[in-house]
């Protein structure tokens, strides 16, 4: 036992003696002042007192003393330590079982009253524990919705960096790609102007027109390539026109041949050559480019096959699927990769939305594929199985009179005899539309500065006309040229041409009064076709 306790017991039971004592004082005063009173009178109390105050030990030892002190002090006189008086045992006896069961009731008491104080205290932990748990459900659902809120922040965030980093790559390609279009167009013109200029006078069948044909067919490449990037990086308009599809899905299934690896196998089906749509060749380029890409990073891990199929569909009057009844060109492209998980097959055409690691995409190939399909008239669906690949196939309405536009595209070069003044301050250009205008059988007049060319207008302004002028030149724009022509007079028709230019653009040029707006390079046909068009309609 420690110090401190035993010093805590010595404690209690000293209070137990002395309370005893001075019970006994209160006993002896009241005998002397009111001359007779019970015996045990003021020991009851103290006993009570030491239960309640110091316990049952001190208690018992205050019942005994309380007991002997009256037996011996306060009742029937003492001889030899004896008691005579047998009611006096009897009271004695009574006070000590009164004592003993007083002592019990506490005791049992204090067991109900602490029993009872554990359920409380059960309770009361209990109710605190509830509160608890329910203060953590909902601090729990709040951290939930935080970080639900924040997750979906963050996506946000992300998917707006995306769209940040996706529009200035855009718009860096689209500075590029301006930067070098005009001058690489003005290239591109000289070639293919001064290739069809000797094709016309080499014997057919030689082998110089053959080369001269490679020649024409990589500067047309060359320039497909260029509006190619331009529209990319959505510096340039759509430019629908009959299309034959068959051969933009062989031009584009050969270049995707060199890029693809060994491991995939690529089969193409064409059983349709004389299907024409109506739409713009590098967009429908770019819808085989981004269904091919995709098709080959699925199966870039196992290897595979793609399948590129071409065929005729229609849709019956009464309709089917939703689509439109008539003719159709449909497109299939099936690969053999790891297919399209099925939670996430509607999401798939979503902006930004990707299965693919940083960096490895933007989540916008299907998003713009879907939409040129759209626009374009057409449908498009999607198949695919886990494990076992997926199937794109793509619907493009025919074009009405397919025969008719190939006729038209087959026609004889138009020509003419007006005076026309041709404006470029390439000299290789002015000396290349020299010599085709005058092969069509027009008059020519041209001049390297637009400032001489206004200065030559102005002499004489009915001279000439058509003024056929470059966009980007020195000292004066080919629009700024044309607005002052127009104001010197009024009606004259003006064909404006450009490489490229972030000034102006058909729209612009139209408000501007010009007539016709033509991107550079263009062959001898399409000058032709544009200038006559452009004659026959002043003088309606």
């Amino acid at each position: 036992m420690k110090q401190s306790d035993r010093s805590e017991t010595v404690r209690r039971y000293a209070f137990a003696v002395a309370l005893v004592t001075a019970a006994a004082l209160l006993r002896w005063l009241m005998g002397y002042l009111f001359g007779s009173a019970g015996p045990f009178v003021t020991f009851y109390p103290a006993v009570i007192i030491t239960i309640l105050a110091v316990g049952y030990g001190p208690a018992l030892l205050a019942l005994v003393l309380s007991g002997l002190t009256a037996a011996f002090f306060f009742m029937a006189p003492v001889a030899s330590l004896r008691v005579e008086a047998p009611g006096d045992i009897a009271t004695l006896a009574m006070f000590c079982l009164s004592g003993v069961l007083l002592i019990v009731i506490a005791l049992r008491l204090k067991t109900v009253t602490a029993v009872k104080a554990l359920r409380e205290s059960e309770q009361a932990l209990r109710r605190a524990h509830d509160e608890l748990e329910l203060r953590i459900q909902e601090r729990t659902e709040e951290l939930r919705t935080a970080y639900e809120k924040l997750m979906h922040e963050t996506k946000q965030r992300e998917q707006a960096e995306a769209q940040l980093r996706q529009a200035q790559k855009m718009e860096a390609l689209g500075t590029l790609s301006g930067g070098i279009a005009h001058d690489f167009n003005n290239i591109l013109a000289a070639i293919i102007g001064f290739t069809e200029l000797v094709a016309e006078h080499t014997p057919k069948g030689s082998r110089d027109e053959h080369h001269l044909g490679r020649v024409m067919e990589a500067s047309l490449r060359g320039r497909d390539l260029v509006r190619q990037m331009l529209t990319f990086s959505r510096s340039t308009s759509e430019e629908k026109k009959p299309l034959l599809l068959s051969s933009v899905v062989s031009e584009t299934v050969t270049m995707l041949r060199a890029t693809t690896p060994t491991t995939i196998r690529i089969n193409v089906n064409i059983q349709s050559e004389s299907g024409l749509i109506f739409a713009d060749p590098t967009q429908i380029q770019q819808i085989l480019l981004n269904l091919c890409t995709n098709a080959t990073h699925a199966m870039r891990d196992k290897g595979g096959i793609l399948d590129v199929e071409l065929s005729d569909f229609s849709v019956p009057p009464s309709g089917g699927n939703g689509m439109t009844p008539g003719l159709y060109m449909k497109l299939v492209i099936r690969d053999t990769g790891a297919g399209i998980p099925p939670e996430i097959m509607e999401k798939i055409f979503d902006p930004f939305f990707t299965t693919k690691k940083i960096g490895e995409g933007t989540g916008l190939g299907l998003s713009v594929v879907h939409g040129i399909v759209k626009r374009s008239g057409g449908y498009i669906t999607v198949e695919s199985e886990p494990e076992k690949g997926t199937t794109f196939t793509v619907y493009f309405p025919k074009v009405a009179g397919e025969k008719e536009a190939i006729a038209r595209a087959q026609d004889a070069i138009p020509t003419g005899s007006e005076h026309i003044l041709f404006v470029d301050d390439e000299e290789a250009i002015v000396e290349m539309g020299e010599e085709i205008l005058a092969e069509l059988g027009y008059e020519v007049t041209s001049r390297t500065s637009s400032t001489e060319a206004f200065a030559l207008l102005k002499e004489n302004p009915s001279r000439f006309d058509l003024v056929i002028t470059d966009q980007t030149m020195p000292d004066m724009t080919g629009v700024e040229l044309a607005k002052e022509i127009l104001t010197l007079r009024p009606g004259i028709p003006v064909i404006l041409c450009t490489g490229f230019s972030h000034l102006v653009d058909a729209e612009g040029a139209t408000a501007a009064g010009i007539r016709a707006f033509a991107m550079k390079p263009l062959t001898k046909r399409e000058i032709a076709k544009t200038i006559r068009k452009v004659l026959d309609e002043t003088a309606m």
